[in-house]
């Protein structure tokens, strides 16, 4: 397996059948593909820190209840997205004492980066922790409840830069105005990156916690409190005590949306595994008109990019000069894409560079055209291949084939006058 950035040596085990020499050269390129990394063996857990559920119960004490949960929310070779989601509850009804519930969120996403030894990789990780802490007035006295910032961090090779912490202590209270319902909607992000080389087994981890509090006051109890993040509370279905608690339901006080509130965590493959691969490249030169145009061709692949993405090819002289340059775009998803145009002979280099429509961008890539004899050097971002020329033929354009019949009637017919002036002597 070679090294990215380290160039193959140019092979140059070709063959030319010359039928006619100097009609048309056809320069056929053999398909080399540059290994991309992906996104493999990706799991979710909850680790010990993370507290225990609860309930709904009001054995022992109010109504309460706690619960978390993770999922997938989608994977692929290239991104993944997952889902940390929890809720906390407490209402404390007549003749109850002021109780507080917490919860300690802890949990890990583990992950794998599959690349060749020293290929090059880097991963952009979003996080967002979106919810509300809500009180709702059922009579009580008031209702309180806060939540820690997010601790994150990783382990495994590379480097990183930016944060996986959201620095967002949240807080509520009803107790400035009892009679009052009270939220606190909080919707924080971040973004890292991590870069490395060859494949890599890396871990996330996040960790919070939050604390809800019914203050009772004698007779009245206290107010409804609850840490919506994603899971819907079912106390109200459970206990009789607090059959009409609301303050932890989905759509609920502020009419949230249940899929829209949690922890989530988008990781996504960029870098080398995002570069454009040649695929195959041919130079179609018409040898008997020099001045015509010579038609260039080159295709080849992308992987983790979005559906919209487009490719500009600028076709390059000797000295670096533009002779031409196309932009092809894709906007249906494929993973395929074709240059082809005409344009003056002589380029020797091509360079093309990808770009993700919704934001990321490859950098250049010069392929080493040479239009006469067809060999073809690919630099990828992080160094330098080459695509092996696998053979070349001139074969004469339909055009040609009356001139290349005349041609060697005449030739049969001089050579059969020759011989029959030796026999006759």
């Amino acid at each position: 397996m070679r090294q990215i950035g380290q160039a193959r040596p140019h092979t140059p085990s070709c063959f030319r059948l010359t039928i006619v020499s100097g009609i048309t050269c056809l320069a056929l390129l053999s398909p080399v593909r540059v290994s991309a990394a992906t996104l493999t063996n990706l799991s979710i857990a909850k680790q010990v820190g993370n507290s225990s559920d609860l309930g709904p119960t009001s054995s022992g004490g109010p109504p309460r209840e706690r619960k978390s949960a993770t999922e997938t929310l989608s994977s692929t070779a290239c991104s993944f997205a997952t889902r940390y989601s929890q809720t906390l509850d407490i209402d404390v009804g007549a003749f109850g004492n002021t109780t507080s519930i917490s919860a300690a969120a802890d949990y890990r996403i583990m992950f794998s980066v599959d690349a060749d030894p020293l290929e090059a990789w880097t991963v952009t990780i979003d996080t967002r922790r979106k919810g509300e802490l809500t009180i709702v007035n059922d009579g009580g006295n008031t209702g309180t409840g806060n939540c820690s910032s997010v601790l994150g961090g990783f382990t495994g090779g590379g480097s990183s830069t930016g944060t996986l912490s959201i620095a967002d202590l949240r807080s509520v209270s009803n107790s400035g105005s009892p009679s009052s319902d009270a939220a606190d909607s909080f919707d924080k992000s971040s973004v890292a990156t991590i870069s490395g080389t060859g494949p890599e087994n890396l871990s996330l981890s996040f960790s919070w916690t939050c604390n809800v509090t019914s203050v009772a006051a004698g007779i009245t109890g206290g107010d409804e409190a609850a840490l919506r993040m994603g899971i819907s509370s079912k106390i109200s279905s459970t206990t009789t005590s607090a059959n009409n608690f609301s303050a932890g339901i989905y759509p609920g006080p502020g009419s949230r949306t249940l899929d829209g509130d949690g922890h989530f965590v988008t990781v996504r493959l960029v870098g080398s595994s995002a570069n454009p691969v040649i695929e195959s490249s041919t130079c179609i030169r018409d040898l008997c008109d020099p001045s015509a145009p010579c038609l260039y061709r080159t295709q080849g692949t992308v992987a983790c990019l979005g559906d919209n993405y487009h490719v500009d090819v600028d076709y390059l002289d000797g000295n670096g000069a533009s002779i031409c340059s196309q932009r092809v775009s894709v906007t249906n998803g494929s993973l395929e894409w074709k240059s082809e145009i005409r344009c003056t002979c002589g380029a020797e280099t091509s360079q093309w560079m990808v770009t993700d429509d919704p934001g990321f961008t490859s950098g250049p890539v010069g392929d080493g055209l040479t239009s006469s004899e067809g060999s073809i050097l690919a630099a990828a971002t992080a160094g330098t291949v080459s695509i092996r020329k696998i053979g070349s033929t001139c074969i004469p354009t339909a055009s040609k084939w009356g001139l290349v019949a005349l041609v060697l009637l005449l030739s049969g017919a001089g050579i059969f006058l020759l011989a029959r002036r030796v026999r006759m002597s």
